[in-house]
């Protein structure tokens, strides 16, 4: 039995818990605060503070775990006296690394829309396609790499960064003219390769909205017709249904 190393308790920790009463009453920030605090103390290494993303998906706080939300205090491991502090803390900490998180969802989609649109424009994007989903697993590239994932030779690969390079859709930031290496715009900016853009963001062209919401609404509109008019028994059922159920009211 010492030797077991299993989960404990509902929230998949590895320390027992019971918890205290009231417990259904707390806020989930309160008891995800609570579990961390029990948890630095019950184990002296870094789980304690890399768990919080599992932590906050479980207690229904996200729908799927978070990495950039991790947190915590080392004041936890030491008097109590400073509990109600470390606590405060670690939801500071929270709160930033949310709104960080956030920050980074959005350079990213922003980033993801820009290359849709580099790539549309395009009459062969060839294997610039391919590359652009690679940066999305990998930000940061060298033609090793890229020749290895998408099967090209060395000379290929190269020859396909320095195009990319040229289209926008990534940076090189080791200033070499031999193993060179790119990185994906707004990983550069991050790490201060480059500076960030200034200005109003350039109009994305080539992309569905170009034509105005207007005629993107009209469109969907003559499909939704299009379709009712080959099935027209879909909406008989509906008009039967609403039928069905003003006479229940």
């Amino acid at each position: 039995m010492r030797r077991n190393r299993g989960q404990h308790w509902r929230q998949d920790l590895p320390y027992s818990f019971d918890p205290p009463d009231g417990w259904e009453g707390l806020p989930r920030i309160s008891q995800l605060v609570l579990l961390v605090d029990r948890y630095a103390r019950a184990d002296d290494g870094l789980g304690c503070w890399l768990a919080v993303p599992g932590l906050v998906q479980r207690l229904g706080l996200s729908t799927a775990p978070l990495p950039c939300l991790v947190a915590g205090d080392r004041a936890m491991r030491m008097s109590r006296r400073d509990a109600v502090a470390a606590a405060r803390r670690m939801i500071g900490d929270l709160e930033r690394a949310a709104d960080a998180g956030l920050k980074a969802l959005r350079m990213l989609e922003s980033e993801m829309r820009r290359s849709a649109a580099v790539l549309r424009r395009q009459r062969r994007p060839g294997a610039l396609v391919p590359l652009a989903g690679l940066l999305l697993r990998m930000p940061v590239l060298t033609p090793a790499q890229v020749a290895r994932r998408l099967g090209l030779g060395l000379s290929g690969a190269g020859k396909l960064l320095a195009r990319a390079a040229d289209e926008e859709l990534l940076v090189e930031v080791s200033g070499r003219r031999s193993w060179r290496v790119y990185a994906a715009p707004d990983i550069a900016v991050a790490c201060g390769f480059v500076p960030p853009r200034r200005g109003r963001p350039p109009r994305l062209t080539g992309t569905a909205t170009d034509g105005g919401l207007d005629a993107l609404l009209a469109s969907f509109d003559a499909e939704m017709a299009s379709l009712g008019d080959t099935f027209p028994w879909l909406g008989d059922e509906r008009d039967d249904e609403e039928a069905d159920g003003a006479g229940l009211v």
